[in-house]
């Protein structure tokens, strides 16, 4: 290569110009001019003219002052510019076509550049061979349909010092079709850091505009911004989606294409604009710059397996793009979700949303929440690993840090939780939340008191004890009352006036057994009479519901609400350790939820199962009976419809939502909640639940059942004929002793 050309080199090229022009006519002339720098390239530049030749040689002058070329509006004399413009092509070494092509923009000129190389015999000096390059017109003559068929409205040029020149003839030219366009020239000695601060601003100055970039650079260059692009979302600490959301475009040589391959595989979206060649019988044209004699073609980064080739996916010709018709032709890669990118997913068992089948080394995961982990995978197109929280725990705040599967997130240890992890203020302080999968309340549970514990009093169950209690006055006034009347209206023939015979006629009379009463005054008639209605009443509506509680099953629950539980003694409670519903119960201000929860700190220390981080246990003990275990509706219906005596509460506190969860200020936020809510739409979260919630119970909460009576409903019945035959014995020992004894005090007599 030489950067400095002889006269005899300049007028070489000018006849090899003609030749391949076809120029046969001995008579023609050709006023051609060369732009050569003798000096360090980027500080100025001399302008060459040559006088009107035919096929001999004359010699070369110059014509022209120098001009800086530092500043991109600096003037050139009229003179030369009259006779750029007069000349039938411009020659100029390939390292001056930028700054050339941006002159005559500037200045309107239509005159044709040629750019060469020459390679010269390094023994003799001669030149022995010409390189034409490739006409910097090519790149907007294609950029310019190819950002049309991508329909971008915003591209960012990466360049390095020599292509700046280009690469504001491209932002001319961009801005002309509306695509806002920005250049930063990569210096090259830049840093790997200044590289990433360079990326970021050139993504920050509008947040709102797509990420299209255009590298224009030599490969050193292009291989280093790849590399800093690969780390770029790193990092940012996984704030951005450079893999997925950026595209670039780029243009080289096919020979320096496998650096692309090399560097660029972390980038989902790669297309490389290759050097075009020149189309046969061109010729001339073909040298001046004409872009319908240049044909190349367009390749995309692709994805083979684990391996990513370039492929061709467009061609182009004459600046026209053909075969491609749109982004997603350009960039397959762009429609194909996540390209399999491997995630890891944290998930934590909860039946029946996760649950693991298996040893630890061969276990497999199933249940709501992986049927939709599987089809949000399978729809974006990623692979993922599944782990499990080290403390086993949901989510906990302490001080500002989250334990369990919040903390991953937290700390940005996994890509995303797909687990029942509930929303709430304080998490999205630390994470983020797509849009909720499922929908639930908080509950308690426990389980009802067993009916066989008193079973023995089941006598006394159709009363309340205020009943029984009343009765029971009632019984003693209408004794006191008889035996008052019959004092006060004396009649030997009356029979016995003592107060235990009219106690048991008294007694007779509740219970309906028609003990005869001489009614020898209207005052005892009356009495008696309304002491018969009230004792029929009684007996009547005793008896109907002794026999309801011996034929029907009837529920006595122990409390309905939360204010009851936490007035209650013979429950105890406790919440799931390590989830949101410790912070709920820690920060309520009700008064209720404060009580149970200050009972749960004070019991932890000798019970520390109250704050058990399983569920499995919580169920076992609430089933034991005397515990109250407040968790989410739909888990205590369904352990409701695999025990008959669990029950829920009535009350209803802290409406929660599913969602799954992302690191804060996680790009695919949108994307994923997109998905999810497409699931919504389409029923696959009602056929989820249908397919792993429990198929109905056999028990029966509402409905009313008969059933038999067994011997053990009628055992306070036995115990009253134990108790009257025992008291009957005592008497009749008791006579027997007064029998006995009294003969002897009339003897002694």
């Amino acid at each position: 290569m030489c950067r400095v050309m002889t006269a005899k080199r300049l007028l070489y090229l000018a006849i090899v110009l003609v030749q391949q022009g076809q120029r046969s006519e001995t008579n023609e002339f050709l006023n051609v001019v060369l732009f050569e720098s003798e000096h360090e390239q980027g500080t100025s530049v001399q302008c060459l003219e040559s006088a009107l030749f035919t096929w001999t040689c004359q010699e070369w002058r110059i014509v022209s002052t120098e001009i800086d070329v530092r500043h991109p509006f600096s003037l050139i004399s009229t003179k030369v510019s009259a006779m750029m413009e007069t000349a039938y092509a411009i020659l100029t070494p390939s390292y001056m076509c930028s700054f050339l092509h941006y002159q005559m923009r500037h200045f309107s000129l239509t005159t044709d550049v040629v750019c060469f190389d020459v390679n010269t015999n390094e023994t003799s000096g001669e030149a022995c061979d010409i390189t034409f390059h490739l006409p910097q017109t090519y790149i907007y003559t294609v950029l310019k349909p190819l950002v049309l068929k991508l329909n971008w409205h915003s591209l960012i040029i990466l360049s390095d010092v020599e292509n700046e020149m280009t690469s504001k003839i491209i932002l001319d030219e961009t801005w002309t079709v509306g695509v806002k366009t920005l250049i930063f020239v990569i210096d090259k000695n830049a840093t790997d850091e200044e590289l990433l601060e360079l990326l970021l601003r050139a993504t920050s100055i509008d947040p709102t505009a797509a990420w299209n970039f255009l590298i224009l650079c030599d490969t050193l260059c292009l291989q280093r911004i790849l590399i800093q692009v690969n780390k770029f979302d790193d990092w940012m600490q996984k704030t951005t989606d450079f893999r997925s959301s950026s595209y670039w475009l780029m243009l080289m040589p096919k020979e320096d294409m496998s650096i692309v391959e090399a560097v660029g595989g972390w980038v989902d979206n790669i297309a490389v604009i290759s050097a075009p060649s020149p189309v046969t019988g061109c010729l001339l044209e073909t040298y001046k710059g004409a872009a319908e004699c240049w044909s190349g073609e367009i390749h995309s980064l692709m994805y083979h397996g684990a391996v990513r080739n370039l492929d061709v996916v467009c061609q182009y010709n004459g600046g026209a793009v053909k075969i491609c018709s749109s982004k997603s032709d350009i960039f397959p890669n762009h429609n194909r979700g996540f390209n399999g990118r491997p995630f890891i997913v944290a998930t934590n068992m909860w039946y029946p949303f996760v649950m693991k089948q298996g040893s630890d080394l061969t276990s497999t995961y199933e249940g709501f929440c992986i049927d939709l982990l599987l089809e949000m995978a399978a729809a974006l197109n990623f692979t993922y690993k599944l782990v499990e929280p080290p403390d086993g725990e949901w989510g906990t705040n302490t001080d500002g840090q989250y334990s369990g599967l919040i903390g991953q997130l937290q700390r940005r240890d996994v890509d995303m939780v797909v687990a029942p992890i509930s929303m709430s203020h304080d998490r999205e302080k630390v994470m983020d939340s797509t849009y909720p999968f499922y929908n639930d309340v908080g509950t308690g549970v426990y389980r009802i008191p067993d009916s066989s514990v008193k079973e023995w009093l089941i006598l006394s169950l159709p009363f309340s004890w205020v009943v029984h209690v009343s009765i029971a006055c009632a019984f003693v006034f209408s004794v006191a009352l008889l035996h008052f009347l019959h004092r006060c209206h004396k009649d030997g023939q009356e029979g016995s006036i003592e107060l235990s015979a009219d106690a048991m006629r008294v007694f007779g009379i509740f219970l309906r057994q028609g003990i005869h009463i001489k009614l020898r005054t209207s005052s005892t008639a009356v009495f008696v009479g309304l002491l018969c209605l009230f004792a029929t009443i009684i007996s009547a509506v005793y008896s109907g519901n002794l026999i309801a509680f011996l034929t029907v099953a009837k529920e006595t629950k122990p409390f309905n609400t939360i204010p009851e539980v936490a007035d209650q003694t013979d429950y105890t409670w406790g919440i799931h350790g390590g989830t949101l519903w410790v912070n709920v119960f820690q920060s309520s201000t009700n008064p209720a939820f404060m009580k149970i929860w200050a009972s749960i700190v004070s019991s932890n220390h000798s019970d520390p199962g109250v704050l058990h981080i399983s569920a499995d246990y919580h169920k076992k003990r609430l089933e034991a009976g005397g515990y109250v275990f407040f968790t989410e509706s739909d888990i205590g219906s369904i352990w409701a419809t695999q025990n008959c005596d669990v029950r829920l509460l009535k009350d209803y506190f802290y409406r929660i939502q599913y969602a799954i969860g992302l690191p804060q200020n996680s790009p695919y936020g949108e994307l994923v909640s997109n998905i999810v809510l497409k699931f919504h739409e389409s029923g696959l979260m009602g056929a989820w639940k249908q397919k792993w919630w429990p198929k109905g119970s056999n028990c029966s909460f509402n409905q009313v059942v008969h059933k038999p009576i067994e011997i053990s409903q009628l055992q306070s019945a036995f115990y009253v004929l134990l108790v009257g035959i025992t008291l009957a014995f005592a008497a009749m020992c008791l006579e027997c002793m007064v029998r006995i004894v009294r003969p002897r005090n009339k003897t002694l007599k």
